[in-house]
């Protein structure tokens, strides 16, 4: 008998192929017929029924009056190679996803902005043709988010990110600008496009991370001005509400504002940006048929239906960016 290193390595021998020689052998009861329903040659057969001989250290066959019978050993084993092999071509088998009978649980990462403008849609859009979608969506709480997508937490992302890890993929979605907004009839209105009359009012800022600053107040430095901080959010929901019922002014995003009402807008003496939304995956989940899915159909989505179109990418871009976060405060 072997000893147990030696079956160990032996054990490294045994493979699906093994597997179907010796189903086939059993199954023709010649080496012949076996090579010519396997496709190989007859020494090629014979090479690896010898070499299972030696794993399983049986004789494995012997000549009976209806050529190669199973020894007792063998007959044991024949169940379970047919098991084996069976459960490796089922799970070799291409998979597929039919939105109309599977099922499908897609987490999604998102600022709660993209979450407030297309969360609508977005139900809409996967749930009329998947009865079985199950759509979890989760906020961005940290300042590099792609690690939820590395660890499973999320499948997607939608935000607006500088940087991305290596292994992640994104598509742009739809592109935004900020603007002033100050509650209809704002005593200083008149003054707000001056960067005297808009540095002295109180302001909301909108801050996930908690910093007491954002790019508003890296403009205003870089003119020898200061804001005052009046409210500070986590999110952009209640944004738009706090600005109409309060002297306070706010720079915030145009499709968000043209949803509210009671605000009118101006555009400070400032260089705001425009930005675009992006659509972020992981390599782990790129090739799932589920998950490739549910990404086609949140690409196909139309701009205009998260609100008023405004300067910004004119088409989708995929690439797979270098490494990353997201920490800058959007206003």
């Amino acid at each position: 008998m072997p000893d147990d290193a030696s079956q160990r390595r032996g054990l490294d021998d045994l493979d699906l192929r093994g597997l179907r020689t010796l189903l086939a052998v059993a199954e023709q009861g010649s080496v012949t017929a076996a090579a010519a329903s396997l496709g190989v040659s007859q020494s090629s057969v014979s090479r690896g029924v010898q070499r299972l001989r030696r794993v399983l250290d049986d004789a494995l066959f012997v000549r009976g009056p209806k050529g190669m019978q199973p020894t007792p050993r063998l007959h044991e084993l024949l169940p379970l190679a047919r098991a084996t092999l069976d459960q490796w071509t089922e799970a070799a088998r291409p998979t597929t996803f039919d939105p109309a009978t599977d099922r499908l649980t897609l987490t999604l990462a998102a600022w709660d902005y993209a979450t407030l403008l297309m969360l609508p849609t977005w139900l809409a859009a996967l749930g009329e043709d998947c009865a079985g979608l199950q759509l979890r969506v989760i906020g961005i709480r940290e300042r590099f988010p792609a690690r939820a997508l590395e660890s499973g937490e999320a499948d997607v992302m939608v935000g607006l990110f500088r940087r991305l890890p290596p292994g992640c993929f994104e598509v742009s979605l739809w592109s935004d600008r900020f603007l002033g907004v100050c509650r209809e009839g704002h005593p200083a209105a008149a003054s707000l496009t001056t960067l005297e009359g808009f540095a002295a009012q109180p302001q909301l800022l909108v801050s996930p991370f908690g910093k007491r600053t954002g790019f508003v107040d890296d403009l205003l430095r870089a003119q020898g001005r200061q804001r005052s901080i009046g409210c500070l959010l986590p999110g952009f929901a209640g944004a738009c509400e706090a600005v109409a019922c309060s002297d306070l002014v706010a720079v915030l995003p145009e499709r968000l504002v043209a949803r509210a009402a009671g605000l009118q807008t101006f555009l400070p003496p400032l260089q705001l940006p425009t930005f675009t939304m992006q659509l972020v995956w992981h390599e782990r989940t790129r090739d799932d048929p589920g998950q490739r899915w549910a990404r086609e159909h949140l690409k196909s989505l139309p701009s205009g239906s998260c609100g008023p179109t405004s300067p910004g990418s004119s088409g989708w871009s995929v690439s797979a960016s270098p490494a990353g976060s997201s920490d800058r405060n959007p206003g």
